[in-house]
């Protein structure tokens, strides 16, 4: 049976998007297993959140892995990574629609890749994602994401809510109509999301 993961900023007992993180817990648990078996992500967290001592000021990485019939959760110091290039990788067959806690199918695409460097998956000459994170590229105007990202990230559902960002199907050859490419995910917010220039790509 596959185990599936929500990673959750946590600060100060503070967890934003949370309604949808705990919306995409419902949406999983459906499809995996027919029916929402667990309990609301802000109740068994917060019950586990209630034994620990947390640093003030401090950002958390809050991991919650689940299965049919097991959860776990656990904490740690967020770390962010230095990334200073990107690296283009083709897969055409590549699936990670669910949050899977295999992560394999990404995984084996880091091989050979540099410690300050990251990939950008191309899907059927479509780019979708980094590794860990969704994108958004800059025109001079406007900031698009992908279309059809490899996973629909919860700082990705409220950025395109907010009118930040704009859907669009971005081919490889297109790269050079942009100026820039930002990574984000739930836990690196949109003014924290990494930024590089579009020359900052490895083809």
């Amino acid at each position: 049976m596959y185990r599936f993961i929500e990673s959750i900023r946590y600060g100060q007992g503070r967890m934003p998007l949370l309604s949808l993180h705990q919306q995409r817990f419902e949406l999983t648990q459906r499809a995996a297993f027919g029916a929402v078996l667990h309990p609301p992500l802000e109740q068994i967290i917060c019950k586990e959140a209630a034994n620990i001592s947390f640093a003030e000021d401090t950002v958390y990485k809050c991991r919650v892995v689940y299965s049919l019939s097991q959860i776990d959760i656990t904490f740690e110091k967020y770390a962010r990574k230095v990334i200073e290039r990107l690296r283009i990788k083709i897969d055409d067959t590549i699936d990670y629609s669910y949050k899977y806690e295999d992560r394999s199918k990404i995984n084996k695409h880091l091989t050979n890749v540099k410690e300050n460097e990251d990939i950008l998956i191309v899907k059927k000459n479509l780019l979708t994602d980094s590794s860990f994170a969704n994108i958004a590229l800059y025109d001079g105007v406007r900031w698009f994401t992908p279309k059809y990202a490899l996973l629909e990230g919860v700082q990705r559902r409220h950025l395109l809510s907010t009118g930040k960002i704009f859907t669009k199907d971005i081919y490889m050859k297109d790269l050079p109509k942009f100026e820039k490419i930002k990574l984000f995910n739930a836990l690196v917010n949109w003014e924290e999301a990494w930024q590089l220039n579009i020359s900052d790509i490895l083809l």
